[in-house]
């Protein structure tokens, strides 16, 4: 690894915490996107171990040595995934992140100091991964860590977040790290939001390095410019101001602009774009069959019973060059119906207008002979079953479109763990191109899905684990 310097000052934040009911945060528009812009390319980095010393308020050395529970894990992942919808919804559809999870084995065995007795996963301590996967792959990387064990009260002295712009240290990206929480701690009071600020300590010097003057304390200015931090929202309102550069300052609006937003990121990447996260009710602009509603109280699509016709939603959208599609799809804790599955579906004309679609579908009906595989079906043609047991819980479900030699490949994995490399492959239909995308249930057991996104490529799609 090259040598580490400090590139700039690092911007530290202490999150309050607050015990008010949790309220997640609404969008600022009702319809998906889908057009042509840049992206943020970001990578999670979840330390589930930790083993390192370290000292405490009276200089004394101790050490922890503690693995996060799958609670802690799936709490702070959640609020992740999250914290992507707030920044593009925050932004006016201006910002996307596309970004990637990795579980790592490799216990955190350092800590760097930094001031006085305080504790944190730096760029030094998090050097293999850097090394690993930052390099020309990632404009921003965040890191969960293990700072507190709940059971003995335990706890490494260090704030909840950090955050820093781009600095070789972390080989050219921003970084940010957050450290576990209680599960109430993560949903008070905007999902994602710990890491939409952290990220916004980053992504704003990025910014004003490019000559868009930026509030006084960036991420931190809420409270200096007039905000007030509101019970239900936390400080999502100063923050849409910041990224939309409607903040005043000294007279003068400042802030991340549409224009800023639309120059790039670090890497550079742009591309044609599809992205909705259904945290509004937007299913008025897909086209619909069977029993579909939105559940605001979650904020995602629930797809009910309906044996004769199945479900599907999808959007009328046009890619002609390869494309990769992601989506969120949940396999019922009760009642899974005797035929059920759930599937990402891509199809090539209107909805019930005689089109080919292919579906990247989970089955876990409980009479299927299907039952716990994967398939790219054509329609209602099963391609080539692939096993994976299928609990219940979420999935990322993972399709790509390759023009040139003519296939449709697909992957599935649930929470909690790595992205695998591509399961299965189908041919597709001479001139086939993507005219639509969205979801697809059949079965008597009602189900949800979540989050829909896809880019036109370059796009990279793999990512092998460290497990040194």
């Amino acid at each position: 690894m090259q040598t580490k310097t400090w590139a700039m000052t690092i911007i530290l934040i202490l999150f309050c915490a607050v015990s008010s009911p949790p309220i997640s945060s609404k969008a600022t528009t009702t319809h998906y996107t889908l057009k042509t812009m840049p992206y943020w390319k970001a990578l999670l980095l979840v330390y589930k171990n930790i083993d390192s010393d370290y000292t405490d308020s009276q200089g004394t050395t101790q050490h922890l040595t503690y693995t996060l529970s799958e609670t802690e894990i799936a709490d702070g992942v959640f609020a992740f995934r999250r914290y992507a919808a707030l920044a593009h919804n925050g932004s006016n559809a201006e910002a996307f992140v596309q970004y990637d999870i990795i579980y790592v084995d490799r216990p955190l065995t350092t800590l760097t100091l930094l001031g006085e007795n305080l504790w944190w996963p730096s760029p030094t301590d998090t050097e293999p991964e850097l090394d690993a996967y930052i390099p020309q792959n990632y404009d921003s990387v965040f890191v969960l860590w293990p700072q507190t064990n709940f059971a003995t009260g335990q706890q490494i002295p260090s704030y909840w977040g950090l955050g820093m712009g781009t600095t070789s240290w972390a080989n050219g990206a921003t970084y940010a790290t957050v450290a576990n929480a209680e599960s109430w701690a993560w949903t008070t009071p905007t999902i994602g939001e710990p890491w939409l600020h952290e990220w916004l300590h980053g992504v704003s010097p990025f910014y004003a390095d490019r000559g868009f003057p930026m509030p006084a304390g960036d991420a931190d200015g809420g409270g200096s410019h007039g905000y007030t931090w509101d019970p239900a929202t936390g400080w999502m309102a100063y923050y849409r101001d910041l990224m939309t550069g409607n903040v005043l300052d000294n007279n003068q609006l400042t802030g991340i602009t549409a224009v800023a937003w639309q120059g790039g990121s670090i890497l550079g990447n742009r591309t044609r774009i599809f992205a909705d996260y259904f945290d509004t009710d937007s299913l008025g602009n897909y086209q619909q069959v069977g029993a579909v509603s939105w559940d605001a109280a979650n904020e995602r699509v629930q797809m009910n019973s309906n044996i004769s016709t199945g479900n599907k939603i999808y959007a009328p959208v046009s890619f002609q060059r390869d494309l990769i599609v992601i989506g969120r799809v949940y396999i019922p804790q009760a009642g899974i119906g005797l035929y059920d599955s759930v599937s990402l579906a891509l199809g090539d004309g209107q909805l019930g207008n005689g089109q080919v679609e292919y579906w990247g579908t989970l089955a876990y009906g409980t009479i299927l002979t299907e039952r716990n595989t994967i398939s790219i079906m054509r329609n209602d043609s099963w391609g080539e079953l692939y096993p994976l047991t299928l609990n219940s819980g979420w999935y990322t479900v993972k399709m790509e479109v390759r023009q040139a030699p003519g296939i449709i490949r697909l992957k599935v994995w649930p929470d909690n763990a790595n992205e695998p490399d591509w399961q299965l492959s189908r041919s597709l239909d001479a001139g086939w191109t993507v005219e639509d995308m969205g979801y697809r249930h059949f079965g008597l057991a009602p189900t949800f899905v979540d989050d829909i996104y896809a880019l036109e490529s370059p796009y990279r799609v793999y990512l092998p684990t460290i497990t040194r």
